[in-house]
């Protein structure tokens, strides 16, 4: 599969500001989901986040108004703030970190090798 990516309109993150009402929407789904999970589940212990393509971090606001203690781990194709890891899934992937729940909200349909991605957290030594 062959897709062209502009990777120039996610560096400018002020281009972004127009679909974060969609995005955040979305991230509200997500994060009663993980509220959901994470009360069923009954885990005894800080859950860790990671969320590959954070952009503006909604997710982690979300959660921090509607959950309890966990540890959020963004992470974008570009420094979004000084805790932002920088990732690029269409390149090789060197690291990501051990998590409870790996968020890739509005990216996969960006990946050109979705299923070398979706496999690759399995296989990533723990930093």
């Amino acid at each position: 599969m062959n897709k062209n990516i502009n990777y120039d309109r996610w560096e400018d993150f002020s281009n972004l500001k127009n679909q974060s009402i969609i995005w955040r929407e979305r991230n509200k789904i997500i994060g009663d989901i993980i509220i959901k999970d994470f009360i069923f589940s009954k885990i005894d212990y800080k859950p860790i986040i990671l969320d590959i393509g954070c952009c503006d971090m909604f997710l982690e606001d979300y959660l921090k108004k509607n959950f309890f203690i966990f540890e959020y781990i963004p992470c974008d194709l570009f420094k979004r703030n000084e805790r932002t890891f920088i990732i690029n899934l269409n390149k090789e992937i060197k690291y990501l970190f051990n998590s409870d729940y790996c968020i890739f909200s509005g990216v996969l349909e960006y990946l050109l090798d979705l299923e070398y991605v979706l496999k690759k957290p399995k296989n990533i030594l723990k930093i």
